[in-house]
């Protein structure tokens, strides 16, 4: 009989291991070990381009993926992951270090026990950011050429403050 490791991880703590352990992570060992510790085994990851990717064995091939198209690119969050329940969203975008962003986007986990059992990810491909510090200072995202009002209802059922984040 196969027992899993049941460490428990706070909402925000599996936000930001699964942005830089796991989507950010080129080395497919350190990124499959971050899989094996944050996900559950019947976990499902929900692409942007409308991809389904259901246990550990396919997130780590799309994770994989994901990360090839542009293996230099970082994570950086926005702001400090939000939690409410055993939900949470952490806003990011993602580019070259040193360079402006590339891409922006949100990831909303739903855990059970301590792990990821659902993670969805809304990306926008055009960021006009010049500088990521003044935006957080500013408490406002990067301009996007995107239609976010999808987005915008996601976030704000999740979110139950006014943060003054202009989308």
């Amino acid at each position: 009989m196969k027992t899993e490791n049941t460490m428990s991880n706070s909402i925000s703590t599996l936000l930001l291991r699964n942005l830089n352990d796991v989507f950010g992570e080129n080395d497919p060992v350190r990124r499959r070990a971050a899989i094996e510790e944050i996900f559950h085994e019947d976990a499902v990851f929900y692409d942007p381009k409308g991809g389904e990717f259901r246990g550990r064995d396919e997130i780590d091939r799309i994770a994989g993926v994901i990360k090839a198209t542009h293996p230099d690119f970082e994570y950086q969050p926005l702001f400090p992951p939000e939690e409410l329940g055993d939900a949470g969203r952490v806003r990011w975008v993602s580019g070259t270090p040193g360079k402006p962003p590339a891409y922006a986007g949100t990831d909303f986990i739903v855990a059970r026990n301590g792990r990821i059992a659902s993670d969805l990810r809304w990306s926008h491909k055009s960021v006009k950011a010049k500088n990521v510090d003044e935006h957080r200072a500013k408490k406002e995202q990067p301009e996007r050429d995107v239609s976010v009002g999808e987005h915008e209802q996601a976030t704000d059922q999740l979110s139950q403050k006014d943060d003054d984040i202009e989308m």
